[in-house]
């Protein structure tokens, strides 16, 4: 049997993950994952705004909000972000924003059409500063699967989270994108794409089915109410979730396959599965989670497959993000190196605790000490 590293170690820091990630005494799935599928994604980069360089939304079609739910946001050249909504319930119960981002109620004005066989789509809303924006992205051409796959999200929120943004079905930006704000048009930023001509395209992107899973960063209080007084089916850890939707949040084990355990989050907006491993003196070890917005939806998959090594993927695209993985089951660490604009995205999560109260801090990027 493996030898994990003990908590009455001389050594403090974080070892590789043996059988899975070391968890904290209490805590059986630390991470804060969310996993968005939106049935359009548009996005343009421009120039010349003194505060914004890039607006985008994501659209899903719903029998509320006037057909649709948007979540447009404007980047500013700080690479920070605000999200503007159309929905905000939609928003809480996806998870779409963690609570240190900013977010805004703003009605949004959709129109979905075809230009010349080509998809078109423009969204108008008004900015948290007042400003009416208007974004229209037009396809340069039929938009396929070959161009879909990972985007690489550079710097926009580096510290927040390591988002994981796959395209289905996806275009370049055509002529007829623009952006307006305030009444002011801005160009769209040229973008040389495609060997080996490298031809200039306008910087915007056209994306059919689009889903972003995120692993966030943040600060999470939680009271441990309830464990299980054995390790078996039906019982549960229960915790109470300070500013969350849902309070209560009920994690069941379902099965128990030798000293490997099956896991739900028992909550009503998201699914939650996940296998820990029973290691020596009742240390827990994540295996692998799930995350899911309802059940019959993909999810975004973060797994540990072998000793030290992490895996992010949605569905069944697997191991698109993959890098180091570290615990000594109070600091958790998780430094990408595949893809390249992962790297600078590790992860560095510490858990203490007070009591019953714990504080799970996850810093990411140049926020982190990894």
């Amino acid at each position: 049997m493996a030898t994990f590293l003990s908590s009455r170690s001389a050594s403090t820091r974080p070892q590789p993950a043996a059988a899975g990630l070391r968890l904290p005494p209490g805590i059986v799935q630390p991470f804060d994952l969310r996993i968005l599928n939106d049935d359009l994604h548009v996005m343009v980069f421009f120039a010349g705004h003194p505060d914004y360089e890039a607006v985008e939304a994501m659209v899903s079609r719903t029998e509320q909000q006037g057909g649709w739910s948007v979540r447009a946001i404007l980047t500013r050249h700080d690479q920070t972000q605000i999200d503007h909504v159309n929905d905000p319930e939609a928003v809480v119960a996806r998870g779409a924003a963690p609570l240190e981002r900013e977010v805004c109620h703003s009605e949004m004005e959709i129109e979905s059409s075809f230009v010349e066989g080509l998809p078109r789509l423009s969204v108008a809303f008004i900015s948290h500063r007042g400003e009416r924006v208007v974004l229209t992205v037009q396809a340069a051409f039929a938009p396929n699967a070959q161009r879909g796959g990972v985007s690489d999200p550079g710097r926009h929120a580096a510290d927040s989270s390591l988002p994981l943004m796959l395209r289905g079905r996806s275009s370049i930006a055509g002529p007829g994108t623009a952006v307006t704000i305030g009444g002011v048009a801005y160009p769209v930023s040229p973008w040389r794409y495609g060997a080996p001509s490298h031809q200039t395209w306008l910087h915007g992107f056209y994306t059919e089915r689009h889903q972003l899973g995120l692993l966030r960063a943040g600060t999470r209080t939680l009271t441990l109410l309830e464990q299980p007084k054995v390790l078996a089916p039906g019982e549960c850890w229960r915790y109470r979730l300070e500013g969350a939707a849902e309070p209560d949040w009920v994690y069941r084990i379902e099965r128990r396959q030798g000293e490997q355990l099956d896991v739900m989050l028992g909550a009503t907006r998201r699914v939650e599965r996940f296998s820990v491993q029973l290691g020596d003196a009742g240390a827990l070890f994540l295996r692998g989670v799930e995350c899911a917005p309802a059940p019959e939806e993909e999810a975004l998959q973060l797994s540990f497959p072998m000793p030290g090594r992490f895996a992010l993927g949605i569905g069944p695209a697997q191991g698109l993000v993959t890098g180091q993985a570290e615990s000594d089951g109070r600091q958790l660490r998780l430094k990408p190196e595949i893809p390249a604009w992962a790297v600078e995205r590790s992860i560095d999560l510490r858990a203490s605790r007070d009591g019953a109260l714990w504080t799970l801090r996850c810093s990411i990027g140049s926020s982190s000490s990894v």
